[in-house]
């Protein structure tokens, strides 16, 4: 059985039914992920409260000074890359709208799994800001991201699937309970493995390979962690 102690759940505490991404929503999530990289889960997912979150509320921006708006992009920006450098796997578990900033956190994530009321969309331009692309571009073909962040448009659960942003998408009553098996697979398999293979894969999106002399030289590691594994199944 599972450890319980070793899965991780997050909620996005955002305000209104669409769980818009408050300043305080945002600080909040960021001291939450600095403690999870303090603590070492084996997985962690990331969900909503109703809609996973619709991203940023426009009528707290349209209140602030200019460099209260810078202050809110870098906790945006902040939050989303503690996020992706936890060195555990990380899944967006994700329902409703998933928009805007919201879009990012799930982005941020290494897995998203969806329900089919599920939808994702990156607004911005339509509302007079650059959309930010690096994240998408590294999820979908390059045509599949412009036409999202150029028209703005939201994509239903089933063509999120089909583009490569989700790996699954369930019914709406089964999601909890499928990113539950998720989560338990996750955090039954060895850690260090896990966590050498997202290294791995961050390396491989940057363009990096792993040399040759590197892998020998972490092959007595390897090889030892597989053994006590091996050990315990015995």
């Amino acid at each position: 059985m599972t450890d319980p102690a070793k899965i991780a759940w997050v909620t996005i505490e955002g305000s209104g039914r669409h769980n818009l991404l408050t300043v305080d929503a945002i600080r909040r999530l960021i001291a939450v992920v600095e403690a999870l990289g303090h603590s070492s889960p084996s997985v962690v997912l990331l969900k909503g409260r109703g809609s996973f979150s619709a991203g940023a509320d426009l009528a707290e921006i349209s209140d602030m000074t200019s460099a209260e708006f810078t202050a809110l992009l870098d906790l945006e920006l902040n939050l989303c890359d503690l996020l992706e450098a936890l060195p555990c796997p990380t899944v967006a578990v994700v329902e409703g709208l998933c928009q805007g900033s919201g879009a990012e956190l799930a982005l941020a994530c290494d897995l998203r799994i969806a329900a089919r009321s599920a939808r994702f969309a990156l607004p911005e331009t339509a509302a007079g800001f650059p959309a930010p692309v690096h994240r998408l571009a590294r999820a979908v073909p390059a045509a599949v991201a412009a036409d999202i962040v150029f028209t703005g448009r939201r994509l239903d659960a089933v063509e999120g699937l089909r583009v490569g942003l989700y790996s699954r998408v369930v019914a709406d009553d089964e999601l909890g309970s499928d990113a539950g098996r998720l989560a338990d697979r996750l955090a039954a398999a060895r850690v260090g493995a896990l966590r050498t293979t997202k290294d791995w894969l961050a390396r491989a999106y940057a363009g990096e390979s792993v040399q040759r002399e590197e892998l020998r030289a972490m092959s007595g590691s390897i090889f030892a962690d597989w053994k006590a594994s091996q050990a315990r199944k015995a």
